[in-house]
């Protein structure tokens, strides 16, 4: 039989393990939701631009990284508004001129 100790030390590894998962599972759902709108970002590029879904994610990161904002920011700018970010604009001609030669 279990002492008291036994159980409380149980009791306590129980706690930590429940407050780990907790943040894990807030932490996936963050993920999601970013990828969501990243997701839904590259598909309204694509079709404003015609362009594949991949390369519309290849503006979308490198205009992120250049202008040092949180891509998911900018995807969630890219989804809320009928226009696209002029972060994006440059980075779109920089893109269509690299393919060009």
């Amino acid at each position: 039989m279990p002492s008291v100790t036994d159980l409380t030390s149980t009791n306590e590894d129980v706690v930590d393990v429940v407050r780990s998962l907790r943040v894990e599972v807030a932490q996936l759902k963050q993920a999601l939701t970013s990828r969501i709108a990243i997701e839904q970002a590259k598909g309204i590029l694509a079709e404003r631009w015609q362009m594949h879904v991949d390369e519309s994610f290849d503006v979308l990161r490198r205009a992120a990284r250049h202008h040092r904002m949180n891509l998911h920011e900018l995807a969630q700018q890219v989804v809320e508004s009928p226009l696209t970010p002029i972060q994006l604009e440059a980075a779109l001609v920089s893109h269509r001129h690299g393919r060009l030669h």
